[in-house]
């Protein structure tokens, strides 16, 4: 037999590299430009005495700043640093898909987080017609089993019953 037999249904033939004539060339345009401009650049910086730090890359600090926008910016850039005291995350839970839905509220309660110690309400639909309360019972323990699956805590858990209902004109 020749070298190209299959043992059990696969090929034991080694295979070969690709010489280097045929592999395919790094398309270079875009990079290449972009590495040509800033080499460029550095370069008249240096040839009118300036240093290159003087214009790029620049660290400010917090406190040395003057101008009304900066000052807005900085203050939204430390938004999140402050911790909220009494903080609730409401998640609407819709159907069952992995879990995600979950994830992130619960992430935002951990230490280290602005919403360290957020309590955590659950509002989900059910599918009982007419507040069937058997049925909204069955889907409370159901949800509740799923809460506890991800170790959280079930006690503010607002089932929907009207869910598929169209809003009143009221509202």
């Amino acid at each position: 037999m020749g070298a190209n037999r299959k043992r059990n249904g696969v090929c034991a033939t080694p295979k070969l590299a690709e010489p280097e004539a045929k592999k395919k060339e790094v398309p270079r345009g875009k990079l290449l430009s972009t590495f040509r401009k800033m080499s460029m650049a550095v370069n008249k910086d240096l040839e009118s005495g300036r240093s290159v730090s003087e214009n790029r890359f620049q660290v400010i600090d917090k406190h040395s700043i003057a101008e009304p926008d900066q000052k807005i910016i900085m203050a939204q850039m430390y938004r999140f640093r402050k911790r909220i005291v009494n903080a609730r995350i409401d998640v609407y839970w819709l159907r069952e898909a992995g879990g995600l839905t979950m994830l992130v509220p619960y992430l935002l309660t951990h230490n280290g987080s602005f919403l360290e110690g957020a309590h955590i309400r659950v509002f989900t639909k059910s599918d009982a017609k007419d507040k069937d309360n058997k049925k909204i019972n069955e889907e409370q323990k159901s949800m509740a089993a799923i809460l506890r699956k991800f170790h959280i805590d079930s006690s503010d858990l607002h089932i929907l019953p009207e869910f598929a209902k169209p809003p009143s004109k009221k509202t």
